[in-house]
C-alpha cells in the first residue's frame, strides 16, 4: 500500500514526465501484487497512450490485455492486442499479440478472423516459441470451419510439437467420424494430462462417447459431476439433453 502511495503521489505532482510515466508503470505493477489486476489494466493503458514512444509500451499493452482476458473481457482485450500489431507490428511482441487475439477470435466464435491472423503469422515464419501453439490454434479454426483433413494435419504437428491439448481435438475429429474408441483414447489422454478447462472439455467428451456407445451407466458416470458445478454454456445443454433421454428411457421421469 506504501509502494502505491508513493507512486500515485509522484504522478500527482508536477515533475518530469519519463519519470511520471515510469511511476504509473510502477503502480500498475504494485496493484497488480495488491490483488487489484483490474487496477493495475487501468494504470498500464495509461501509461500506454502517454508514454509516447517509450519502447516499453507493446509489452505493458501484452499485461493489460492478459489482465482484461482474466478479467472475462475479451473484447477489451482483444482491442488492447490490436493496439500492440498496429504499433508494434512484425516484431516479437507484435507475433505474440496476433497469435492470442487469434485465439480470442476463436473463443468468441469467429473461427475465419482467428484463421486470417494464424495466416498472416505462418506468411511471417516462425513463431518459435509459440510454434505448436499457432500450430494447434489453426487446427482449431480449420475444425470449426469444417476442414476436418486441414485440422488434423495442424493438429498432429502442434501434437507432435508438444501441444498435448490437440489431442482434444484430434478426439473431436474421430468422434464426428464414429471413432468411437479412438475418441475415447484421445479425450482420456486430455483428461489426464490437461488442466481446466480443456481437461473438463475432455470429461464431456468421454461422456458424449459413453452416450453414443450406449453405455449409460458410463455416461451418467462423467456427466452428474458436470452438472453439479456451475453450468458452462457450451457442454450442459448436451449433457442435461442426455440425462433427459436416458431418464426417459428407463421411466423415471413422470
Amino acid at each position: 500500500d506504501r509502494a502505491a502511495d508513493f507512486y500515485r503521489r509522484v504522478i500527482a505532482e508536477p515533475t518530469d514526465p519519463v519519470l511520471a510515466a515510469s511511476a504509473r508503470l510502477a503502480l500498475g505493477w504494485a496493484e497488480l501484487r495488491r490483488g487489484r489486476p483490474e487496477a493495475a489494466r487501468e494504470q498500464w493503458d495509461r501509461f500506454a497512450r502517454d508514454a509516447g514512444h517509450d519502447p516499453r509500451v507493446p509489452a505493458v499493452l501484452l499485461l493489460a490485455a492478459e489482465q482484461a482476458a482474466g478479467a472475462k473481457d475479451e473484447a477489451g482485450a482483444r482491442a488492447l492486442l490490436t493496439r500492440v500489431i498496429d504499433r508494434a507490428g512484425d516484431t516479437e511482441p507484435g507475433r505474440t499479440a496476433r497469435l492470442n487475439r487469434a485465439i480470442l477470435l476463436l473463443r468468441a466464435g469467429d473461427p475465419a478472423a482467428a484463421l486470417r491472423d494464424l495466416d498472416d503469422l505462418a506468411a511471417r515464419g516462425s513463431l518459435s516459441p509459440f510454434e505448436a501453439r499457432m500450430r494447434f490454434a489453426r487446427g482449431v479454426a480449420l475444425l470449426r470451419m469444417g476442414r476436418a483433413n486441414d485440422a488434423r494435419t495442424h493438429l498432429r504437428s502442434a501434437l507432435l510439437d508438444g501441444e498435448d491439448a490437440a489431442r482434444l481435438g484430434l478426439g473431436v475429429l474421430a468422434f464426428d467420424a464414429k471413432q468411437w474408441d479412438e475418441a475415447a483414447r484421445e479425450f482420456a489422454s486430455v483428461r489426464e494430462a490437461s488442466a481446466a478447462p480443456a481437461a473438463s472439455a475432455a470429461e464431456y467428451g468421454l461422456a458424449a462417447v459413453a452416450f453414443n456407445q450406449g453405455k449409460s451407466d458410463d455416461f451418467r458416470k462423467l456427466a452428474e459431476p458436470l452438472l453439479k458445478d456451475p453450468p458452462d454454456p457450451t457442454i450442459a445443454p448436451g449433457l442435461l439433453a442426455g440425462m433427459v433421454y436416458l431418464a426417459g428411457e428407463e421411466k423415471k421421469w413422470p
